[in-house]
């Protein structure tokens, strides 16, 4: 609501003012009239006005005078000036300690009004200005944070980081941005990883749940340690600042308490993967990766316990030893006979002749391998495969949730079958619209000299192929169908009294007329004559 002083020497003005406009219907409110410059300061300092209506000559202090050291006490008040002398001194006086408006007496009630509009508006729009300005100043705070565990996860993930306005990455900088209170010391990263061993479990539910103890991990840190938690597309880690001491004995500590919390929180167990330590904040991303890696070794040494990162515990093997030319070949001519059990004996034995301190990634690189050579082989073989990239990715997400080579196994073979079972699905549903298409085919053609091979040219197949598929979907080869159809339109036609006899037999595709009443009375028992008078002694 816009709130309004009137000031002017001669009371019979305020007066007037006062009474032009009726000030609750245009939700302005007047705070009243004050008759000298003097006391409208004082009024304008005590009750902050939106507008002051004020003459310009008063006795004390005059209009322009009262504009001066309200500007000078930083009020924002808008002045509306009113004068009964045509002097543009006294405008262009006013103009330039910010009046809003120069008014001439007698004041016309809508020149007042319009006035005072118009200065509303603009409050109500700079007032809504203010409210933006203010809650994006709060979130400019409340997002500092958020946006420091932004710049954390593009670092990890080895993005472009020169957006958020670094010269460099030092405590220092990332201390100024940021505001996260590295101190020196050294730097560590953790991965946690929560496992079910027994049972089945979700990335999502695996998520949640790994969360949740990282939560409870980091609350059993020392006070004078910092950690920043974290999460990318392949883990969720601690990132740990301290002493050698807390990044080392403090942090197992941390951990077998929480492993007391997880036992009690589901059925499961939590891996921690822990990097080695540095000095400087640039090699987090390095740290992350080293972590990440001692926390995928729980496939090979077990789960529920704290592995430390060590190059020199993984043993050097490729995919392209492992998968052949010779290898993926046999994978291709197993997967041609669309058999399940051949299929999962050629991912075993693949998985068998990894060596046992192989870095557990390979794992990971061969299951990708087997999912692309059979979604490949697939699609080259005629199955539709929608968004494949997408399956893949699926895949390997849920293969991440494994806690043993043994469930690596299972969830290759498990994701095998249900594909091969889906192109199964697939090709019968197929076949059923190829044999759809060339029933509407031989409805439409019946009546002319059609053969196998030119319903096979219309799905484009091969006609011993086709031929195949099509008494699969109808229980009868090409010929019987055909013959079939023909004589029930012939049945039709011998109904309708237009045509004679020997000449529905042309008219279902047979030219020769004792040829069509043979095959007639072979299919329905009786001639085609016999059958109309049949039909019309039913019908009388």
């Amino acid at each position: 609501m816009l709130k309004i002083l009137v000031v002017d020497d001669e009371e019979i003005i305020c007066d007037l003012i006062c009474a032009l406009i009726d000030w609750e219907k245009y939700q302005m409110q007047l705070l009243g009239c004050v008759y000298d410059g003097e006391e409208a300061f004082e009024v304008i300092c005590d009750k902050r006005p939106d507008v002051v209506i004020t003459d310009i000559r008063m006795p004390g202090m005059d209009g322009l005078e009262t504009i001066k050291k309200a500007r000078e006490e930083k009020i924002e008040a808008q002045f509306l000036i009113l004068s009964g002398y045509k002097d543009f001194s006294y405008a262009q006086e006013a103009i330039r300690l910010g009046a809003a408006a120069y008014l001439l007496k007698p004041i016309e009630e809508e020149e007042l009004l319009n006035t005072l509009l118009k200065i509303q508006e603009k409050n109500e729009i700079a007032m809504e200005q203010s409210k933006e300005k203010q809650a994006l100043n709060q979130q400019l705070v409340d997002s500092r944070h958020r946006l420091w565990h932004q710049f954390l996860t593009d670092f990890l993930e080895g993005r472009e980081t020169a957006k958020y306005g670094l010269k460099e990455v030092t405590e220092e900088e990332i201390n100024r941005v940021f505001g996260p209170k590295f101190c020196g010391g050294l730097y560590r990263a953790a991965v946690l990883r929560w496992d079910n061993p027994y049972g089945s479990i979700t990335e999502e539910e695996s998520r949640y749940l790994t969360g949740k103890c990282i939560d409870f991990f980091c609350t059993c840190l020392p006070e004078s340690m910092v950690w920043y938690a974290a999460e990318t597309k392949e883990c969720q880690l601690v990132l740990l600042n301290g002493t050698e001491e807390e990044t080392g004995q403090e942090v197992w500590t941390a951990f077998h308490k929480m492993q007391a919390y997880a036992s009690a929180l589901n059925e499961g167990v939590v891996t921690a993967g822990l990097s080695r330590t540095a000095q400087v904040p640039a090699m987090v991303p390095a740290l992350a990766k080293e972590a990440e890696k001692a926390c995928s070794m729980r496939i090979l040494k077990g789960c529920g316990k704290i592995l430390e990162y060590d190059a020199a515990a993984f043993s050097p093997c490729k995919v392209e030893e492992l998968l052949s030319m010779k290898k993926a070949k046999e994978l291709q001519e197993r997967l041609e006979l669309m058999d399940w059990e051949q299929m999962k004996d050629a991912a075993r034995e693949l998985y068998e002749n990894i060596p046992g301190e192989a870095d557990p990634d390979v794992y990971y690189q061969l299951h990708l391998r087997i999912l692309t050579e059979v979604l490949q082989g697939l699609s080259y073989l005629g199955a539709e495969v929608a968004d494949m990239r997408g399956l893949i990715e699926r895949m390997c997400r849920e293969l991440r949730c494994c806690s043993s080579i043994a469930q690596i196994i299972r969830k290759t073979n498990g994701q095998i079958q249900e594909i091969l079972l889906s192109c199964k699905e697939q090709s019968v549903l197929k076949e059923n619209r190829l044999a759809n298409i060339a029933k509407e085919y031989i409805r439409k053609n019946y009546n002319k000299d059609i053969r196998l091979a030119d319903v096979a040219e219309q799905v484009y197949l091969s006609p011993t192929y086709f031929s195949a598929i099509f008494k699969r979907e109808t229980g009868m080869n090409f010929n019987e169908y055909l013959t079939e159809y023909r004589i029930e339109m012939a049945k039709e036609f011998l109904k309708n009294l237009e045509y004679k006899v020997t000449e529905v037999g042309e008219q279902v595709g047979y030219e020769d007329s004792k040829y069509f009443s043979k095959i007639f009375r072979k299919m329905v028992g009786i001639s085609p004559r016999d059958y109309r008078k049949l039909y019309m002694r039913d019908k009388i």
